[in-house]
């Protein structure tokens, strides 16, 4: 019922700022924002332990795939000085590792489904249409849990009790 509303929402967002470029990409943003709040699955459902922070890390982990799968389907995209990547890397407790397998992941998946997200009317890609698909996936969601044995649990246990204070 939920997706069913907000498609809606997100048709009629999209009819009306269709018009102009700039507002184009600030209602995509939009759409895309709704879309990705309303998320859903493994990543949160599968709780280890609530007051370990285990899933807001799980949670970070994918917004950055999210960014970093924006950026490169759409280099463009971060010229408007977008830093949200950067945010979300500040916030990680994941060792580097974690960071140094995101990008060839990111890009793998994109180098095997990029042909399916091409507009038929203009030709050109769909990036936020690719990279939603890319962060609703099954395969990030398995990525990401994968990656809990690369938590610094120390690190962790420091941004859980800044966040209790």
């Amino acid at each position: 019922m939920v997706w069913i509303i907000l498609e809606r929402q997100s048709k009629f967002i999209y009819g009306i700022l269709n018009k102009n470029k700039m507002i184009k990409k600030i209602g995509g943003l939009l759409i895309l924002l709704s879309f990705v709040s309303c998320k859903t699955n493994l990543i949160h459902s599968q709780t280890l332990n609530s007051d370990d922070g285990i899933v807001k890390q799980r949670v970070k982990l994918k917004n950055l795939a999210f960014c970093k799968c924006l950026e490169y389907v759409d280099s463009s995209y971060y010229q408007i000085n977008d830093y949200s990547a950067a945010g979300f890397f500040q916030f990680l407790a994941y060792n580097d590792q974690v960071t140094f397998d995101l990008k060839p992941f990111v890009q793998n998946w994109l180098a095997e489904n990029k042909k399916k997200y091409v507009s038929k009317t203009e030709g050109s890609i769909l990036s936020k249409m690719i990279c939603l698909d890319f962060y609703n996936s099954t395969v990030l969601d398995s990525f990401v849990v994968k990656q809990d044995n690369k938590l610094n649990k120390e690190l962790l246990k420091e941004m859980n009790s800044q966040s209790k204070n």
